[in-house]
């Protein structure tokens, strides 16, 4: 797990153990800029397999960090303008070789695919979706079938399922509540490999700053993990 602490320095945290404070390292100096969002991904899906950032700023810019193998980052802008757009990142076609960005226009509530065609920007958008004002989301293979599907929390807190084929379109089904009482949570991330290769799950802050995870296991949440308090001020990394 990634994050931001209120101070403005990055941490890595190696691993994560229910009820144990974390062994971090500094991976960023203190007093850095907190963005807005940020994700940990592999955006040019280099073989060594190190970690990249993408990072949505709160002055609209889109940069991507290009992790070093030695530590460090390489930073590139790949866009302008994301002030109104909420964004995640993932893999949205199951033949893709990078990962990419799904974003809502917060003006229109029209959501986009945008496409990473080369491992280090952007291609022009394609629009999937519509009327999705009013939902945060997260890219999640949450029924475990290999295609990534969207896991989105509702203004009235709960968790709907929006399933893909694996080829760039939603499933054309009634959208499944997978969830409830969600508003309780401040933040909402979603995780992979927390728990072992393969597992992916969402990683979830509820209002006393306490870190919660909940497995996803074949079209069924695993028992949820409690990890520690003293989150709440921390800025954490969706994967």
């Amino acid at each position: 797990m990634v994050a931001y602490d209120g101070a403005g320095t990055l941490w890595s945290y190696s691993w994560m153990s229910p009820g144990v404070t974390p062994q971090r390292r500094a991976i960023g100096p203190a007093g850095s800029t907190v963005p807005k969002v940020f994700f940990v991904t592999n955006w040019n899906s280099d073989d060594a397999g190190v970690p990249d950032l993408i990072v949505q700023n709160k002055n609209g810019t889109l940069t991507y960090r290009e992790g070093i193998s030695t530590g460090g980052f390489h930073d590139y802008a790949i866009g302008t303008g994301w002030q109104n757009y909420e964004i995640t990142v993932g893999q949205w076609k199951k033949t893709d070789k990078y990962p990419s960005i799904i974003a809502r226009n917060n003006a229109t509530g029209d959501l986009f695919h945008y496409g990473n065609p080369s491992g280090k920007g952007l291609s022009p958008r394609v629009r999937i979706g519509r009327g999705w004002n009013g939902l945060s989301f997260n890219l999640l293979d949450w029924d475990r079938d290999g295609n990534n599907d969207v896991v989105a929390k509702n203004s009235s807190g709960q968790l709907k399922l929006y399933r893909t084929n694996g080829a760039g379109s939603f499933i054309s089904e009634p959208r499944a509540t997978i969830g409830t009482g969600w508003n309780a949570m401040s933040s909402i991330r979603a995780m992979s490999g927390l728990t072992g290769n393969g597992t992916v799950g969402l990683m979830a802050r509820d209002s006393a700053g306490v870190l919660h995870y909940y497995p996803a296991n074949r079209s069924a949440w695993a028992p949820r993990q409690t990890f520690t308090k003293g989150w709440a001020l921390y800025t954490i990394a969706g994967n």
